[in-house]
C-alpha cells in the first residue's frame, strides 16, 4: 500500500484553495486538505459525459466536461472525514474508488464544477439533478 498522499502534493502551485467535498452523512466545505492512501488520475469512462449532459439539461448550464482532471482515490478523506467524492477548483475531481459507478456521487462532483463551486448544497438542484434512485452505490 502506497503511503498517503496529500492532494494538494499533486495540485497547481497556488497551495490554498476551495474544497468542496460530499461527505458520506455531511456535507462540507471550505479551506481543507484532502488526503487518501493513493491518489491516480484516470480517464472518464463514457457513461460520465452521459451523466454530464443529463445534468447541464437539468441545470440550464453549460461547461465543458473535457476539461475535468479525474483522479481515483483510496480511503479518500477531507478534513479527517470519510468521503466519495472531492471538487477542487478549477477542474479537478477526485472520487474513492467505491464510488465510481456511482451516478449520484459522480454528478454531484460534477455539479460542484458546472457551477464553479458557487452553488451551496441546500441548493434544490443538488437533490433534483444530481440524486438518482440508484441504492448509492454499485460495485465497479
Amino acid at each position: 500500500m502506497r503511503q498517503r498522499e496529500t492532494a494538494l502534493a499533486w495540485w497547481t502551485p497556488r497551495r490554498t484553495m476551495r474544497w468542496c467535498a460530499a461527505g458520506v452523512v455531511l456535507f462540507a466545505c471550505g479551506d481543507f486538505g484532502v488526503e487518501a492512501e493513493s491518489l491516480d488520475p484516470f480517464p472518464p469512462p463514457p457513461v460520465y459525459q452521459v451523466w454530464w449532459d443529463q445534468l447541464e439539461d437539468c441545470v440550464g448550464l453549460r461547461g465543458e466536461f473535457r476539461e475535468i482532471r479525474w483522479y481515483v482515490g483510496d480511503a479518500v478523506t477531507l478534513d479527517g472525514a470519510d468521503v466519495f467524492g472531492v471538487w477542487a477548483a478549477p477542474r479537478t475531481i477526485v472520487l474513492e474508488r467505491f464510488y465510481l459507478r456511482s451516478e449520484s456521487a459522480v454528478k454531484h462532483e460534477m455539479l460542484h464544477h458546472l457551477t464553479n463551486g458557487t452553488m451551496p448544497h441546500s441548493n434544490p438542484a443538488f437533490t433534483r439533478c444530481a440524486t438518482t434512485s440508484e441504492s448509492n452505490v454499485t460495485t465497479p
